[in-house]
C-alpha cells in the first residue's frame, strides 16, 4: 500500500504507526525526538523521546524516555506513564529548571561495548550553566526510572559546560566516527560560548572509548586526545546552535560532522551559517576555529537574506540521490518560499549532497541547482519550514535514503512535517513541500495547534519490519492534559514487488486502445492549481471497460512545475509573477498494452497581474516615486523619498533616508529600511516593516503584519484582524479595529500596548521560539505569566526579565486578565 499525500495523526491504529502521549499538564513531551539505534540489545531498534516541562524532582526538572522497539506489534496509543522497565524506561532531571529533555538524541556507540547508547541534554542545569548526559544501553535489562544523578561511569556520565551560561548541552546529538578510531563519539553545542566575542559559540567533539569514563566529564578538559573544540567564528554568530552528525560527507571514508550558526550574517543579518567539519585519522588539536575551514579540512554553508536564519537545524540526510556519499540538510526557519509573495518566513530545508571530488571554503544556498543540492520551499507565510529536520533512513523501500522536515506554524501552529523521498533520477533546483503526492512524498498533519514538527527523527526500525520509520513530535499536543505533549511514529512500507508485465494483446482485434481527451484549466496568477483524482482521466475512454491509469508525462509546463499521479490528479505551480498560457501532455494507458496521449491547456489569469514591470529605482535624492495598479518593486534608495505602491500587489523599499511609504490598495510588502520612517500599508492584508529607526507604522485597511523593528516606534493595526509586533526598542502597539495578536519575541524592548480589548477577540502573543523561554525565564503557561504581572496606574506590566524588557497593557487591572488573553509559541 502507498502512502497518501497527507496522513492524518487519527489515522495511525497500529498497523501504519502509532501514537505516544506524554502524562501531564505543560510535559511537552515530544519536544525532542530522535530514533534511538538499539539501546537494549534485542536488534529491534528504539526512541527517545524528551519531555523538558516534566516536574519529577521539582518544578520542570525534565524528563526523557526511552520506548523499546517490537517485532510484536503496537496498540494505536502508547502511553508514557506505563513504561516499566520491560517496554522501555524514564530518565529524570535531579533539579528543578533542569529542562532535562531538550534535547535527545542517539549517541551511537560511545563506550564500544556493541550496543548504542543515548544523549540527553539538559538546557539550564545548575543556574544556566547547561549540561549532557549520556546514557550506556545495556543487554542486562533497565530499571524503569533512573534519575541523571545517578549516572557513575558503569551505566553512563555527565557532560559539565566549561562557564555560567555557556549553554553546553542545549544541542548535543552523536557525531559517528569523526577521528576513524572504531568508536563513535559526542558533539556538544554551547552556543553562548564567548571564544571568539560575546556568544560566538563553541561546540565540543568528545571522543568515544572502551577505556571508560569519569562520571563527570568537564568540558575544560578536552585536550585533542579525548576531543577537541570547535570555536565560532564571530561575535553573536551563536555557533553550535544545532549539532549533528553529518555521515561521509566528502567519501574518505571517516565521518564528519554539521555545526549551525543561525546568527552568522555571510548573506545579511542572522542569515545564518552552516560548517561542515571533516573527519580525520591523523588526529585533532585541542581546539579548531570555525574561521579556518578552507575546503580541505571543511567548508561553510552560507545562508541567502537577512533573517532566514540558516543553521536553525541540521542533520546528515544519508545519501538522497543515491550516489553512495553521504549528503546533509540544513534548515533555516526565516527563508522565504519561492512559491510565495515576498518576506513570509515559509522556511526552507537545503539538502547539500556530499562528493568525493571536494568542496570550496564557502558554498552558496543560493547556488544549489539540482545538481549540487536542492531546496526544499515551505508551503505558506510563517510555516517556519526547517524547524527540524534529519535523515529518515529508506522510509519507502526503494533502496535510496529519505529526508524528514518539520513546520511547526502551519495552520494556526497545528504543525506539520514532511517526507521527501529520496530519488537518483536527479532532483530539480527546488522541491516544493506543497506538491508532495505521495509518490515523492508525504505530509503528516498536526493536530489543534500542537506544534507538530518541533522535532523529527527517522533511520530506526521500530516494529521489525525490515523498513525504516519516522518519528514526528507535537510537544503542544494535549490528549492526556494541555501541552502534555505526543509523538508519532509512522512506520515505512516496503517497496512492492514490481508488477508483472501486462499481457500481451490478442492476436486479432480484442483490446482497444483508450481515448484521451484533452483539458483545459483556468486559475489566477500566484496560485497553484490542484486537481483531485480521476482529474485528467475524467473524460478519457477505454472501450473495454479496463481501468486508466496516467503512465506518465509527454512535455512538462514550461511555466510552472508539475506533480502528478496516477489516479489523474496532478498540482499545478506557475512560475512567480507569470501570467499567460501553459499547458503539459500526458499519457494515458490501459493496463493491456494500449496507450493514448492527451494535452493540457493551463491559463493563468491576467485580470489581477498585466505583463511584468520593472523595478522602479530612485536615485540618490529625496523624491516621490509612485507605481500603477500593478505588480511592482519600487525602491527608494538614499535620501527622504515618498513611495506610494497604488494598485497591485507592490513591494516598496525606503531603504536610506526618513521615508514616506504608502501601500495604497491590493497586497503589499512596504519597507522603511534605514532612518525616521512613516508607513502606511492601505487596503489589502500587507506586510509593513520599519526596520531601523524609529518609525511611524501603520497597518491600514485589511489583516496585516506590522512589525517597528529596531527602534522606538508607533505601530498601528488600524482596521482587520492584525499581527503587531513592536521588536527592538521602546515601542507603542494600538491595535484598533478587529481582533489583534500583540506578539513579543526574545530580545524584544520595553513596550506599551495601548487599546488591549479582550472583548473584541485581541490577545498578547508570548512567542518563545517553540521551548517555553523568553530572555531565560520559562513561560509556558498563564500562572506563570501572572506571577510577573503586577497592577500600576496606567494597566498593568508583565516583566520579561530586566528592566529594559516588559509590557505594559494599558486600561486593565491584574484580576481582569484571564488565560484566555494569552497565547503562547
Amino acid at each position: 500500500m502507498p502512502f497518501p499525500s497527507t496522513l492524518e495523526p487519527s489515522a495511525l491504529d497500529g498497523s501504519n504507526g502509532f501514537r505516544i502521549n506524554g502524562e501531564a499538564n505543560s510535559d511537552q513531551s515530544g519536544r525532542s525526538v530522535a530514533m534511538a539505534g538499539d539501546v537494549n540489545g534485542d536488534g529491534i531498534g528504539d526512541i527517545v523521546i524528551g519531555a523538558p516541562g516534566a516536574s519529577p524532582n521539582g518544578l520542570f526538572s525534565g524528563s526523557g524516555f526511552v520506548v523499546f522497539g517490537t517485532s510484536a506489534g503496537f496498540s494505536a496509543q502508547f502511553e508514557l506513564s506505563e513504561l516499566d522497565g520491560s517496554n522501555g524506561f524514564r530518565i529524570d532531571g535531579a533539579n528543578a529548571y533542569d529542562y532535562i529533555g531538550q534535547p535527545v538524541g542517539a549517541a551511537g556507540d560511545v563506550n564500544g561495548d556493541g550496543i548504542d547508547d543515548i544523549v540527553v541534554g539538559a538546557r539550564a542545569s545548575n543556574y544556566g550553566e547547561s549540561a549532557g548526559y549520556v546514557i550506556f544501553g545495556s543487554s542486562g535489562g533497565f530499571a524503569a526510572r533512573i534519575t541523571v544523578s545517578d549516572l557513575d561511569g558503569s551505566n553512563g556520565f555527565r557532560i559539565d559546560g566549561e562557564s555560567i551560561d555557556d549553554e553546553a548541552g542545549s544541542a548535543i546529538r552523536g557525531a559517528g566516527d569523526v577521528n576513524g578510531d572504531g568508536i563513535d563519539d559526542v558533539i556538544v553545542g554551547a552556543l553562548r560560548g564567548d571564544p571568539n566575542g560575546t556568544d560566538s559559540g563553541a561546540s565540543y567533539v568528545l571522543f568515544g572509548t572502551s577505556v571508560g569514563f569519569a562520571a563527570p566529564f568537564d568540558l575544560s578538559a578536552i585536550d585533542g586526545s579525548n576531543g577537541f573544540r570547535i570555536n565560532g567564528a564571530e561575535t553573536s554568530d551563536y555557533s553550535g546552535f544545532s549539532v549533528g552528525a553529518a555521515g561521509d560527507v566528502n567519501g574518505d571514508g571517516i565521518d564528519d560532522i554539521i555545526i549551525g550558526a543561525t546568527g552568522a550574517d555571510p548573506g545579511g543579518s542572522s542569515s545564518g551559517a552552516s560548517y561542515v567539519v571533516f573527519g580525520r585519522s591523523g588526529g585533532f588539536a585541542a581546539a579548531l576555529e570555525l574561521s579556518a575551514l578552507d575546503g580541505s579540512n571543511g567548508f561553510r554553508i552560507n545562508g541567502n537574506a537577512n533573517e532566514d536564519q540558516s543553521g536553525f537545524s541540521v542533520s546528515a540526510a544519508g545519501d538522497i540521490n543515491g550516489d553512495g556519499i553521504d549528503d546533509v540538510i540544513v534548515g533555516a526557519i526565516g527563508a522565504d518560499s519561492g512559491a510565495n509573495f515576498g518576506l513570509n518566513a515559509a522556511g526552507a530545508g537545503y539538502v547539500v549532497f556530499g562528493r568525493s571530488a571536494g568542496f570550496a571554503a564557502e558554498l552558496e544556498l543560493s547556488d544549489l541547482d539540482g545538481a549540487n543540492g536542492f531546496r526544499v520551499a515551505g508551503e505558506s507565510m510563517n510555516d517556519y519550514a526547517g524547524t527540524s529536520v534529519a535523515a529518515a533512513g529508506d522510509v519507502n523501500g526503494d533502496g535510496i535514503d529519505d529526508i524528514v522536515v518539520g513546520a511547526i506554524g502551519v495552520g494556526e501552529a497545528d504543525g506539520a512535517s514532511y517526507i521527501v523521498f529520496g530519488r537518483s533520477d536527479g532532483f530539480s533546483a527546488q522541491i516544493d513541500l506543497f506538491a508532495l503526492t505521495g509518490s515523492n512524498g508525504f505530509r503528516i498533519n498536526g493536530e489543534g495547534g500542537s506544534s507538530n514538527g518541533i522535532s523529527v527523527g527517522g533511520g530506526g526500525d521500530v516494529n521489525g519490519d525490515g523498513v525504516d520509520d519516522v518519528i514526528v513530535g507535537a510537544h503542544y499536543a494535549g490528549t492526556n492534559a494541555p501541552r502534555a505533549g505526543a509523538s508519532y511514529v509512522i512506520f515505512g512500507i516496503a517497496a512492492p514487488p514490481p508488477p508483472p508485465p501486462p499481457p500481451p494483446p490478442p492476436a486479432s482485434g480484442g483490446n482497444r486502445p483508450p481515448v484521451a481527451g484533452d483539458d483545459a484549466f483556468t486559475l489566477p496568477w500566484q496560485t497553484r492549481l490542484l486537481v483531485q483524482g480521476p482529474g485528467l482521466l475524467g473524460n478519457d475512454i477505454d472501450a473495454d471497460g479496463h481501468p486508466l491509469t496516467v503512465t506518465g508525462l509527454m512535455s512538462g509546463p514550461a511555466h510552472g512545475t508539475l506533480a502528478w499521479s496516477a489516479d489523474g490528479g496532478f498540482i499545478y505551480q506557475p512560475n512567480a509573477a507569470y501570467v499567460g498560457p501553459d499547458g503539459f501532455t500526458y499519457q494515458v494507458g490501459d493496463g493491456r498494452g494500449g496507450f493514448d496521449t492527451a494535452s493540457v491547456s493551463i491559463a493563468v489569469a491576467d485580470d489581477e497581474k498585466p505583463d511584468p514591470i520593472w523595478p522602479i529605482d530612485g536615485g540618490f535624492g529625496s523624491e516621490r516615486l509612485s507605481g500603477t495598479n500593478q505588480a511592482e518593486t519600487i525602491r527608494g534608495n538614499d535620501g527622504d523619498d515618498t513611495i506610494t505602491g497604488d494598485g497591485g500587489r507592490d513591494r516598496l523599499e525606503g531603504n536610506a533616508g526618513n521615508d514616506s511609504v504608502l501601500g495604497q490598495g491590493d497586497e503589499d510588502i512596504a519597507w522603511g529600511g534605514q532612518g525616521n520612517d512613516f508607513l502606511d500599508g492601505g487596503q489589502g492584508n500587507d506586510w509593513v516593516l520599519g526596520d531601523r529607526g524609529s518609525d511611524t507604522v501603520h497597518g491600514g485597511a485589511g489583516h496585516d503584519f506590522v512589525w517597528g523593528g529596531r527602534g522606538d516606534d508607533r505601530v498601528f493595526g488600524d482596521g482587520g484582524h492584525d499581527v503587531l509586533s513592536g521588536d527592538r526598542g521602546r515601542d507603542t502597539l494600538t491595535g484598533g479595529e478587529g481582533a489583534d495578536r500583540f506578539v513579543f519575541k526574545e530580545g524584544g524592548g520595553l513596550d506599551l500596548v495601548a487599546d488591549f480589548a479582550s472583548a473584541d477577540g485581541d490577545r498578547i502573543v508570548i512567542d518563545t521560539g517553540g521551548d517555553g523561554i523568553l530572555n531565560g525565564i520559562p513561560l509556558t503557561s498563564f500562572a506563570a505569566l501572572l506571577a510577573r504581572i503586577v497592577d500600576t496606574p496606567d494597566g498593568v506590566f508583565l516583566s520579561l526579565g530586566d528592566p529594559d524588557h516588559g509590557i505594559t497593557i494599558a486600561g486593565i487591572a491584574r484580576d481582569q486578565l484571564d488565560a484566555g488573553d494569552f497565547l503562547f509559541l
